[in-house]
């Protein structure tokens, strides 16, 4: 082998290190994902509240941690449905679990890790928001919030009690148990309030409290607040359903022809709530 010439031009050895070959790109950090925990209680109005992230296309929405495809509108479609236009209140009659159908399963993988970057998740059995705390740290590698909905605790028992003696086919005597699970609901909201009231705190930063009656009275209002303090863009889907949700009943002729109608939403909505309840009857 032949020494070096002389005159050959000498090589910094600190660019050998650092250079990087011309048609190599810098990577961008990857962005963290985003994962929404909606806090509230059994018959609260979270259906409604549920909904609004349900109807985003960019998210990916659970119900206590299980998602439940016939109500997913992500799933609730080919290749699922054989019918990619049936209504809600019919999707899990023509929708087929899927079981252990690998196609199917390699179909739900690719939307959860390739299709969105936001979860929500809707819970109605975990109230303690101190216990959250790990997950609200800077260092957790997922941004995490949650959205705290409270509800008149009257209007949640006479809410309860309906579906307790009628859907579920209860008796009177067993509402007493509802009222002893209402009482502790309550203590644990004051104690998450007397915590959220305390700027300085994770988890006052990092959640959103929200009464549903604020909600009921004017849902865009409020759904815009939801997603400006998720930092998550008011999309026409969402837009759309709560405008249909809260439309004066229009004409039959226009029922008949439009996407989205009030009575639909609303059979919907019965529908979503008859399967929570049916779901967690045996809870409460």
């Amino acid at each position: 082998m032949e020494a070096p010439s002389k005159n050959a031009p000498r090589i910094n050895p600190k660019l050998v290190k650092t250079q990087a070959p011309s048609h190599e790109v810098a990577l961008k950090p990857e962005a963290k994902r985003k994962a929404y925990l909606l806090v509230t209680m059994y018959r609260s109005g979270s259906t409604l509240t549920g909904e609004m992230f349900n109807r985003n296309p960019e998210f990916l929405y659970y119900f206590e941690g299980v998602c439940m495809y016939q109500l997913s509108t992500r799933f609730c479609k080919p290749p699922f449905c054989w019918n990619p236009d049936a209504p809600a209140t019919q999707c899990k009659k023509q929708c087929s679990s899927p079981g252990s159908d690998k196609a199917k399963l390699r179909h739900m993988e690719r939307i959860c890790k390739e299709e969105v970057n936001s979860v929500a998740i809707k819970t109605i059995r975990f109230l303690d928001l101190k216990r959250l705390h790990p997950f609200y740290a800077d260092s957790y590698p997922i941004d995490f919030k949650a959205v705290l909905l409270v509800r008149d605790p009257r209007s949640m028992y006479h809410s309860r009690k309906k579906i307790h003696l009628g859907l579920l086919h209860g008796n009177q005597k067993e509402m007493e148990g509802y009222l002893q699970i209402l009482e502790q609901e309550c203590e644990l909201v004051a104690q998450n309030l007397e915590l959220l009231s305390n700027t300085r705190t994770l988890e006052s930063r990092k959640t959103f409290s929200i009464r549903y009656e604020d909600i009921a009275r004017d849902p865009i209002k409020y759904s815009k607040a939801i997603y400006n303090f998720l930092g998550e863009e008011f999309n026409e889907d969402v837009s759309g359903f709560l405008h249909d949700a809260i439309a004066p009943p229009k004409k039959k002729l226009d029922q008949s022809k439009a996407t989205y109608t009030t009575s639909r939403v609303n059979q919907r909505n019965d529908y979503l709530e008859r399967m929570e309840a049916r779901q967690n009857g045996d809870a409460f």
